[in-house]
């Protein structure tokens, strides 16, 4: 009796655990899905990069990050901001 109980509520944590994980409504942590969306691949300089917006409360500018060991596996091919303006040949940062 005991065991059938123990059995059904795990079964309903991992059910509700799948259920929360699948919706993907925490916008705030990066998670893969999220990383997708906000990091592009630039194959001038062959970097990933984002564009990083200051929040509420961040003394900040707003900035373009450049990663130089990111996967680009899935992400969008678009110039980054630097190798438009010029500022950068390919490889150096």
């Amino acid at each position: 009796m005991i065991e059938h109980i123990i059995k059904i509520t795990t079964e309903k944590r991992i059910k509700e655990r799948l259920k929360y994980k699948n919706k993907n409504n925490n916008r705030l942590s990066r998670v893969g899905g999220q990383a997708d969306e906000d990091v592009m691949y630039c194959s001038k300089c062959e970097q990933c990069w984002e564009y990083r917006k200051k929040g509420n409360g961040n003394k900040q500018p707003d900035r373009v990050l450049h990663y130089s060991n990111f996967v680009t596996f899935g992400k969008k091919r678009i110039i980054c901001p630097l190798c438009k303006n010029n500022k950068t040949k390919k490889g150096l940062r």
